[in-house]
């Protein structure tokens, strides 16, 4: 199923306004940090355009994804491709972690295997992929943070690798 929620993710390209896509504050953010101004935004109102100001607006996870795409092949298609097809690999981790996660609370092999299939084929977490937004990489995200604490829930209760899944799920949580 992984492979084919990849596949189907890179299908709807054609969907996802590659030439001019929305990139909201999280594109902003970016571009402010690959000009050397920091984790700051810009703000547009009005007819006036603001100098850089430090901002917490927007969680980092997102942002980071814009940024790499911009730092690798430029503010540009090229550099939007590579952002479109970081949104396609959360996709395939959101289709992973769901997995992971229902694995984990049913220990069910068929109830497994029929929610990696609607992860990766649910046509709304497929088109989430060329959005240029948030969903693809919150969906993945919020599966991660759920498989995360299950696995520190059950360190705790194992006492086995605590610290291990409490560093990851700290690193989760402040990506979200």
């Amino acid at each position: 199923p992984l492979c084919i929620a990849f596949v189907a993710r890179l299908l709807v390209f054609p969907f996802a306004h590659i030439s001019h896509p929305t990139l909201w504050a999280y594109g902003t953010i970016a571009r402010c940090m690959l000009a050397g101004q920091g984790y700051s935004v810009v703000w547009r109102g009005l007819g006036v355009v603001s100098k850089p100001y430090p901002t917490a607006f927007m969680p980092p996870g997102e942002t980071m994804i814009h940024f790499a795409g911009m730092w690798l092949l430029g503010d540009n298609v090229h550099g939007y491709i590579v952002i479109f097809v970081l949104h396609a690999l959360c996709g395939v981790g959101f289709v992973y972690f769901s997995g992971k996660i229902v694995a984990k609370i049913f220990h069910n092999t068929r109830l497994t295997t029929i929610t990696l299939w609607l992860a990766a084929l649910y046509p709304s977490f497929l088109f989430a992929t060329a959005t240029f937004g948030v969903a693809a990489p919150v969906l993945f995200l919020n599966a991660f943070f759920m498989w995360s604490a299950l696995s520190l829930v059950e360190a705790v209760q194992t006492g086995q690798k605590i610290i291990q899944r409490t560093v990851v799920f700290g690193v989760v949580s402040g990506l979200l």
